[in-house]
Formats: structure tokens, C-alpha cells, sequence
């Protein structure tokens, strides 16, 4: 039985929230894992014995020390240099419903690291007729999304001051950050040179589980092969002295903690549990372990991890290749073949990825496919597939109130009716594309499609022997009454749409102003004239005057902190504010 499914199953008892924080851990701990490779390769690298040469080449292929580095290279310029990019999500497969239409994503950006700045235009195309267009934009901490089905402006959220905004959403923010961090891993810098020396001193015990016949070397015509077969003992015996080292290991758990993760009493925890849950696992339950590498030209090419399954056959798991300009990596997860408990117990699901061209500046290519074939051999698979070209000539227009709705900025009734008309309005969108395709409104093909991967005997409505035409064509009738009665409906909802964000974004743009109203010391007239000064400065459209004894923001220095002023509002016919009247208070 696969390792990591005995251990969680052993932990079972576990609340979810737990068993969250514990998967969170198995993942930090591979991470940390391939940083201390790197420190073993240090250890190992001027060694002899047949066990330290395989661990410095498993070793230096994982933690990339060697001569061509393109692959960190690579991911390094994507975060410091301009690029554009064009790609597309497509899916293929076999046995899906025939009156399904089968969508494709297609998309184009640009990103400038530099500027913390990145937008996309993206298309999800139902058919050759029924598209939905979306475009995403960041600028800085301000991440906001745009369709001409909802508003000509941006809608958008700024990354901070979240529990205060989530707040006027009716959600719980006892456990949301004010802003969310997203860490930033860099293996090379992963350890000091201090602490190299500490790890050296802690992990490199480990390696005496291991014995040299465990270890066969083959002489290929272009390299040589090296294979490690590790039994359930041995297997067992590694883990239980690695987690018995990390569970009081400082250093480590700091860098776990570092990830993100912000209850550092439960990742202790959690380590701890799963420390007993290997220590408690039956040999007789494990599998037999085949790590090969494959070294050519003094490099490591390849790796696989191998699991011997129910019939005592080899099954990959997962496999690396790279050369000085390509990456790929495969996942093979196949629950029956190593008797898992899975309730789709004969399906199968693969990942793999690749990047082309990574020491090149133009036509690097991405790509990657998950499958899935379900428990009656019906597959699907989707395949993501980006282009990048650096460029020095990246330009994104920032996000300003003159094409941005700042969510944040907006009360929390003003949010109630921008999320009911936001929430009406895509439901009469889907509604109509829907009736396009000629299905019902839910029957989203995204979701009819995915839920058939998944489907077993007792779904066979959704599943047929029909191959799947990846090639979008329409079937909609589309006379031209049809036309005529859709583009009619469309512009009656789509004004609706744009009449309650409309007047959501004046209530807004009111507030502003309306909070002086009244009598007011001559300190807050100033901050109002310094208010009017900003908001003329970033919207042209709506210019706010300023009449009464006062008449320009340039006579806030003439201004009295303790005299007092009556204030008042004009509006124009749409009910927007475009004066402010000052005068003196009689009080």
C-alpha cells in the first residue's frame, strides 16, 4: 500500500481542519527535503562508496548543482523580467456526451515583475458563437476582473485590509490575515552556510540505512544507470529516523513555518502525529522501492520513483528529465494497482508537465496535461498549453478610479446590491448561452464534462461511446428573429446591470463629500478641499466645484482651524455630487 495513504489513514481520526494542517506538512517537508539534497550534495560529492556516489547524483540532479542551471534560470527571469505570453485549455478525451459542447479557453497577457503589474485576456469559447470574454489585471496590491456582460470597468479588490472588507461580506475573518503574503521559495538560498554545517551534522546518519548491495550500476552505450531498491524495513527505518530528527529540529520547522503557515503549535503538532503514524505502520502493508537515475556525461538526466504493485511488477510514479533546454516531469497515480481503498478504485490519473526552449528569450513553451480515466476506462484530459517571449517593451495601463471599482472602498449595503445585481446578472448570462448551446442552464459544459471524468456505472446518462471534436462548432439557431429577440434581451439586462453598478459607484463617490455636510470647524474644511484637490486630480470626468465664501482648494491656507462653516452638496440630474457650497456658520 502506498506510504502516504497508510500514513493519513493511520491519522484518520484527525479533524479536517487537522488533516489539513498535516497534508500541509507531508508538502513542506518534501520541499525542505530537496533543499537538504542540496546540502548532502556537499557532504557527498568528494566521496567514493557506491551508495554516496548514487546519493551526491540523485542529489545534484534534484538540487540542479551543476553546470547548465536554465531551469531556475528560467523560472528566475519570469520573475524579474517583462514578458508577454499567449496559450490556451483545451480538453480531449473519449466517451463524453455527444450534445455536449466541448469548450475551449483561450488567452494573451503580459506581466511586468518589475512593476508588480500583469493583465490577461481570456475567452472561454462554448462554440464558434457562444464566447464569454474576461480580463484579469493586477497593479500592485489591486487585483481586479472586467467583463462587458457586467461593467466597462474593472472590478477589483485590493490585497489589503481584508478582514475590514471580507467583514461587509458577512464572513468570518477571525482566521483571515489583514493582507495575504504569498511566500517566495528560493532553493539556492535556502540555507546559510551555518546551517549547512548543522544539517551535515543532523541528517547525513540517515544514509547508514542504507546498504551497498541495495545499489546496481549499469553501463549503457551513452551512460549509465543506477538503480536503488529499498525494501519496507528499510523504508520504514529512514522515515522514523528522519521524522525522529525533524520533529525537534528548530531549524527546519522554522523554514516549514516560514512557508506561510501561520499556527506554528499546530505544524509541530501535526509533525508529531505523523512522526507516530510511520512509526506504528506494518511493514507487511508497504511495497517494495525502485529509485533509478539515469547519468549521462557525468550529468543526471533523469529520475524515476518506482512502486511495485499487487502483481510484483515496476509501476512508475513519477519520473524527471531535463536537459540544458528542456524540463519534464510525469505523475502516475493508479489507486488499484497497490490495493489503496478508493471508492473509483480501477481509475487512473496522470500529471505531467514540460518546458521547451528555457535557455532561449523567445517561443518558450509550457505545457501541461492532467487525465483522468475513470473506473470504466473513459478518459479525459486537459492540456494547458503558454507561449512566453520576453520582451523589454511590456507596458499595462494601472488601475485608476477612472476604469477600476475598488470593492473595498464601498459600504457594506452598497456591496449587498453590487453582489445581487453582479450575481443576477451572470446567472441570465449563463441562462441565455446555454439555451445558445441548446441545454439547459445547468448544464454548463465545463462542469457536465469534468463531472463525467469522475462518473462511474450509475452516471452513464452523462457518458456515451461518442469521441470527443475538439474542433467548437455551434448548433444554436440562429435566424434572425432569434438574433433579434437575444441582442434585444442583452441590451435590456445589460443596461439593468450597468444602472445598479452605476449607482453603487455614485453612492460611492458621494460618501466622499456627503460626510462634511453640516457644520463644520475650519480643520475639516481643509481636509475636504484636500479631498475635492485628490478626487479632480484622478477623475476628470466628474469634476466637483467648490462655491460660497470659499471657492478654491488654493484658499485652505487662509482658513481658520477653529472657525466654523456651514457645508452643503449640489448634485447633477444623475445624482451625483459636482459641487460643494461653503459658508460661513452663523453658530
Amino acid at each position: 500500500m502506498n506510504i502516504l495513504h497508510i500514513i493519513l489513514k493511520k491519522g484518520k481520526k484527525v479533524n479536517n481542519k487537522k488533516r489539513n494542517i498535516l497534508i500541509i506538512c507531508i508538502i513542506a517537508i518534501l520541499i525542505v527535503v530537496i533543499g537538504i539534497a542540496g546540502i548532502l550534495y556537499f557532504i557527498l560529492t568528494n566521496t567514493k562508496s557506491k551508495k554516496e556516489v548514487f546519493a551526491g547524483k540523485i542529489i545534484e540532479f534534484m538540487s540542479e548543482n551543476q553546470e547548465e542551471n536554465t531551469l531556475n534560470e528560467y523560472f528566475k527571469k519570469k520573475e524579474t523580467m517583462p514578458y508577454e505570453n499567449e496559450g490556451n485549455i483545451s480538453i480531449q478525451g473519449s466517451n463524453i456526451n455527444g450534445n455536449v459542447q466541448i469548450p475551449k479557453i483561450v488567452f494573451s497577457g503580459k506581466s511586468n515583475p518589475e512593476q508588480n503589474q500583469a493583465e490577461q485576456n481570456i475567452e472561454i469559447q462554448y462554440s464558434d458563437e457562444v464566447k464569454f470574454p474576461i480580463s484579469y489585471r493586477q497593479d500592485n496590491d489591486i487585483f481586479g476582473l472586467q467583463t462587458k456582460y457586467l461593467s466597462s470597468k474593472y472590478i477589483a479588490v485590493e490585497n489589503n485590509n481584508l478582514q475590514e472588507f471580507l467583514g461587509k461580506l458577512g464572513m468570518d475573518t477571525s482566521q483571515i490575515q489583514d493582507k495575504i503574503e504569498i511566500p517566495k521559495i528560493d532553493n539556492q538560498n535556502l540555507f546559510t552556510e551555518e546551517e549547512i554545517k548543522q544539517l551535515k551534522d543532523k541528517y547525513s546518519v540517515i544514509l547508514e540505512n542504507i546498504k551497498e548491495e541495495q545499489i546496481t550500476v549499469t553501463k549503457e552505450e551513452n551512460g549509465e544507470t543506477y538503480t536503488l531498491a529499498l525494501e519496507p524495513q528499510t523504508i520504514k527505518d529512514i522515515l522514523v529516523q528522519f521524522m525522529d530528527i525533524l520533529k525537534n529540529d528548530d531549524l527546519i520547522l522554522g523554514k516549514i513555518n516560514s512557508l506561510g503557515t501561520e499556527n506554528n503549535g499546530q505544524i509541530n503538532e501535526s509533525i508529531s502525529e505523523l512522526a507516530n503514524n510511520i512509526k506504528n505502520i506494518n511493514t507487511e502493508e508497504l511495497k517494495n522501492v525502485k529509485i533509478v537515475i539515469f547519468s549521462e556525461d557525468g550529468k543526471t538526466r533523469t529520475l524515476s520513483f518506482m512502486l511495485e504493485d499487487t502483481e510484483k511488477q515496476d509501476h512508475v510514479v513519477f519520473d524527471i528529465a531535463k536537459t540544458e533546454n528542456e524540463f519534464m516531469y510525469n505523475i502516475y497515480l493508479e489507486p488499484s494497482a497497490y490495493d489503496i481503498e478508493n471508492e473509483n478504485e480501477n481509475g487512473k490519473i496522470t500529471f505531467s508537465g514540460k518546458i521547451s526552449g528555457i535557455a532561449q528569450e523567445q517561443d518558450i513553451l509550457e505545457s501541461y496535461k492532467l487525465g483522468i480515466i475513470n473506473e470504466n476506462d473513459e478518459s479525459i484530459e486537459i492540456i494547458f498549453e503558454n507561449t512566453i517571449n520576453f520582451s523589454n517593451d511590456v507596458q499595462i495601463e494601472k488601475m485608476t478610479d477612472e476604469n477600476t471599482m475598488l470593492l473595498n472602498n464601498y459600504s457594506q449595503e452598497q456591496l449587498a446590491v453590487i453582489m445581487q445585481a453582479m450575481t443576477t446578472r451572470l446567472t441570465e448570462v449563463n441562462k441565455s448561452q446555454m439555451e445558445q448551446l441548446g441545454v439547459g442552464e445547468d448544464e454548463n459544459p465545463f462542469m457536465t464534462i469534468l463531472a463525467g471524468a469522475f462518473a462511474n456505472n450509475s452516471a452513464k446518462e452523462t457518458i456515451t461511446n461518442t469521441n470527443i471534436d475538439t474542433d467548437v462548432t455551434d448548433t444554436t439557431d440562429t435566424s434572425d428573429d432569434m438574433d433579434e429577440e437575444e441582442n434585444e434581451w442583452q441590451e435590456e439586462t445589460n443596461n439593468n446591470m450597468q444602472n445598479s453598478m452605476q449607482q453603487a459607484e455614485i453612492q460611492a463617490f458621494n460618501s466622499r463629500f456627503e460626510k462634511y455636510k453640516g457644520t463644520m470647524k475650519g480643520t475639516m474644511v481643509k481636509s475636504l478641499l484636500q479631498d475635492i484637490q485628490m478626487s479632480n486630480a484622478s477623475d476628470m470626468e466628474n469634476q466637483v466645484k467648490i462655491e460660497g465664501v470659499i471657492s478654491s482648494t488654493m484658499e485652505a491656507n487662509s482658513i481658520e482651524g477653529s472657525q466654523k462653516y456651514e457645508i452643503s452638496v449640489l448634485y447633477d440630474n444623475m445624482g451625483r455630487v459636482n459641487a460643494v457650497k461653503i459658508e460661513n456658520s452663523s453658530n
